[in-house]
């Protein structure tokens, strides 16, 4: 190898060291109950770069009767994010063999959505119900990334509060999130870190998600 190759080969791994460097990242693995019973798990990574934000998610849940499997859920998430908007989201939904897709894309009239029965313009500055970032109880709308549906959403501070994080009981400020046909209670730490989730299912258990 010559020197100009050489050195054009150094440049290239330190700027690839200094992207990695200057990349953060976050991860979030619940596990899921439905009552007192661990039904599964949900997990959450988060890339940063600069403004930039990748975040990808998992969950699988299943519901035992009897020793039968009575319900299963798959769910599948890639978020791309600009600042607190939305830039692309693609997701991939089993519920208990009910599939949904959903894909949206920001293009210059807004984020478009697509679902296999829908297409929807939405405008340029959309956030999903994105609990790992706390600005996001500051909106009136969030986008379902299960189905794709453009929610109408209340959120009420519910004031200081502890959680278990981990074993731990931990100070935590709890918060409560409206939207048709969803109740969720939310755990963030003093400094903002997402704790835990408590939701309300359809036939009126709890799904808890802990650390």
């Amino acid at each position: 190898m010559n020197s100009r190759a050489l050195i054009l080969a150094l440049s290239l791994v330190s700027n690839l060291y200094a992207a990695h460097a200057n990349a953060t990242a976050r991860e979030w693995d619940f596990t899921a109950y439905l009552g007192d019973n661990e039904i599964g798990y949900h997990r959450f990574a988060l890339t940063q770069s600069g403004p930039e934000r990748e975040l990808l998610s998992e969950a699988r849940f299943n519901v035992k009767f009897l020793f039968i499997d009575a319900y299963r859920y798959a769910h599948e998430a890639r978020e791309r994010w600009r600042g607190d908007c939305l830039a692309r989201i693609d997701t991939t939904t089993d519920d208990n063999g009910k599939t949904y897709r959903v894909r949206g894309a920001l293009i210059a009239s807004g984020l478009r959505v697509d679902t296999d029965a829908t297409q929807t313009l939405l405008p340029p500055c959309v956030m999903s119900f994105a609990y790992w970032n706390p600005d996001f109880l500051k909106q009136t709308r969030l986008l379902n990334a299960q189905n794709g549906e453009y929610l109408d959403v209340r959120v009420q501070a519910l004031g200081p509060d502890t959680i278990a994080v981990r074993g731990q009981v931990t100070p935590a400020r709890r918060y409560r999130l409206s939207a048709r046909d969803l109740d969720i209670e939310l755990w963030y730490s003093p400094t903002g870190d997402w704790l835990a989730l408590d939701s309300i299912t359809a036939d009126g258990k709890r799904l808890r998600y802990r650390l």
